[in-house]
């Protein structure tokens, strides 16, 4: 979230500096830009791994049995 607000302040940093400026750096700009790409680009990452988490305890629920068996048996030997 706090990456998102830094992307959207240079956003406007880069607008105040267009407005105001002949000719402005496009620093901020390009560092919005960034910062946009590495938010997505974790997010992707992100998901694919809760997906594979997910499917892999699914698949944990298959190997257990639903049912057991306890045998106990009370023989002593005196």
């Amino acid at each position: 979230m706090l990456l998102w607000v830094g992307a959207i302040l240079c956003v406007i940093a880069y607008g105040v500096d267009y407005v105001n400026m002949d000719h402005p750096s496009k620093d901020n700009l390009y560092l919005g830009i960034v910062l946009m790409f590495v938010v997505i680009v974790t997010g992707v990452f992100q998901y694919y791994q809760e997906n594979k988490s997910s499917k892999i305890m699914e698949s944990f629920k298959t190997m257990v049995p639903t049912v057991s068996k306890h045998f106990i048996s009370f023989e002593t030997d005196l």
